[in-house]
């Protein structure tokens, strides 16, 4: 059972694709989040904690002074955590909702999108493919220039997941479902259901469909609205990241031939809660 949630979007890919490095000023962002967070009553000192990192710090040149520097001034200590190690977090959170929501966990696709990777799982029975994508919102967004520029390329970007999605599927076969979870998939699902950042409900986006075509509808609504409009509708920090991730998320409907995808808010958080 949850009791307390807390989230912010600290951006911790920001800058990782030109320099290798988690910078500065990232470093002072994770350490303002977290104390944030002590203030609405959590508790690092005296609480079981389980801090968990991803793509960002895997590949960051500078990983373990990053780890040290939070341990040193929140006294929080993040564990790396591997791609696979991730999926199987992923993997066991969206298992959990699919039970709640009643769904048939024979043969689906779990699609997680991240600031520095992107995640794809495959579920077949008991058999579960899944591979991590140097992909992210942040990472692709500071490649480019625009996002026209983005969706230029974005091909190009998408090819190697392209390629794993058509070898798991001439190798098992297509999915039944289609479940799409981490900040992009919620966010659109949110302003489908007429929500902003500040009325996020979980419990209404949990379950919520979103269909292929949903996604072009909720483009062209972002693509009219000002700066300070996207920060109301998705969060600061992620409003000029949003657009990306709809693109990443466009090439998967794509891909994989599905009309429709099944938003969970659920995901690595609540795998590492399960995990105990």
């Amino acid at each position: 059972k949850i009791t307390n949630d807390f989230s912010k979007t600290v951006r911790t890919a920001d800058g990782l694709k030109s320099t290798g490095m988690i910078s500065t000023e990232t470093i002072e962002r994770i350490i303002a989040s977290i104390d944030e967070a002590k203030l609405q009553g959590f508790d690092f000192h005296n609480d079981l904690v389980k801090a968990v990192s991803t793509q960002a710090l895997r590949v960051a040149k500078n990983q373990a002074e990053v780890v040290e520097a939070i341990y040193k001034s929140t006294g929080v200590k993040f564990e790396i955590i591997d791609g696979e190690t991730e999926a199987e977090l992923t993997l066991n959170g969206v298992k959990r909702r699919m039970e709640l929501l009643n769904l048939c966990m024979d043969s689906f696709m779990v699609l997680d999108i991240g600031g520095g990777s992107t995640e794809l799982i495959f579920v077949f029975y008991d058999e579960v493919v899944t591979k991590s994508f140097p992909i992210g919102i942040v990472t692709l967004t500071q490649s480019y220039s625009s996002l026209d520029e983005i969706r230029a390329n974005i091909a190009q970007e998408m090819q190697e997941v392209q390629k794993f999605i058509f070898e798991v599927y001439a190798n098992h076969g297509r999915v039944k479902l289609f479940l799409a979870t981490a900040g992009t998939p919620t966010s659109v699902a949110s302003m489908k259901l007429g929500m902003n950042f500040k009325t996020y409900d979980k419990d209404k986006i949990n379950g919520t469909v979103l269909y292929h075509k949903d996604l072009d509808i909720e483009f062209k609504k972002l693509f009219t609205m000002s700066k300070v409009e996207k920060i109301e509708a998705v969060g600061e920090g992620r409003d000029d990241l949003i657009g990306t991730g709809m693109l990443i998320y466009d090439s998967i409907f794509i891909f994989s031939g599905m009309n429709e995808s099944i938003v969970v808010d659920d995901g690595l958080v609540e795998g590492l809660l399960l995990e105990g």
